[in-house]
Order: C-alpha cells, then sequence, then structure tokens
C-alpha cells in the first residue's frame, strides 16, 4: 500500500493514541487511494472553494 507507507514515513510524534477504529478507516482510505477508487483533491482548491463559499 504505497499511500500507507508514505504516510507512516512521516515523522510523527508516538504520543498519542490511535483507535483500532480510526486505524480500520486510514487503511480502507488508502487502500482507496491505492486502487485509485478516491477522488483526490489539491489543498489549495479545497481552500480555494471554502474561501469562496465562506465569503
Amino acid at each position: 500500500m504505497e499511500a500507507e507507507i508514505l504516510i507512516e514515513s512521516l515523522e510523527i510524534e508516538d504520543d498519542f493514541d490511535v483507535s483500532d477504529e480510526w486505524m480500520e478507516e486510514i487503511r480502507k482510505r488508502c487502500r482507496q487511494i491505492d486502487e485509485g477508487k478516491a477522488r483526490l483533491i489539491p489543498a489549495e482548491e479545497v481552500f480555494a472553494r471554502l474561501r469562496r463559499e465562506a465569503s
């Protein structure tokens, strides 16, 4: 799973717990990304859309 490997490679502190439910959701979403089933939207586009909607 490419997306999951990338996420796990990030340097983040291990000082927090992630519930089993959240880990399963993360794995599910990573599978969707790897299988091309998720539509990824660049952050810049999301923020621009939010700014337009908030105006």
